[in-house]
């Protein structure tokens, strides 16, 4: 779960990783009202770029996902 102060949140960045460590990091400009329900996307196009950038390697998985 993220426990984020989203009132405050201006931009979002999750990152996948491929089985050789390489990192698909997505970023993502928020905006009032974005939230907890609307992460799904930003998680799904990190893994998307992993899994398309990396060969179509199928162990990409997500590492994290931030704020600022």
């Amino acid at each position: 779960m993220y426990y984020w102060n989203w009132r405050i949140i201006h931009n979002v960045t999750c990152t996948a990783e491929d089985s050789y460590g390489d990192q698909y990091p997505v970023t993502a400009t928020v905006w009032h009202g974005f939230g907890l329900n609307d992460m799904t996307k930003v998680e799904d196009d990190a893994l998307d770029r992993c899994y398309a950038e990396s060969g179509q390697d199928n162990t990409c998985y997500l590492m994290t996902c931030t704020h600022y």
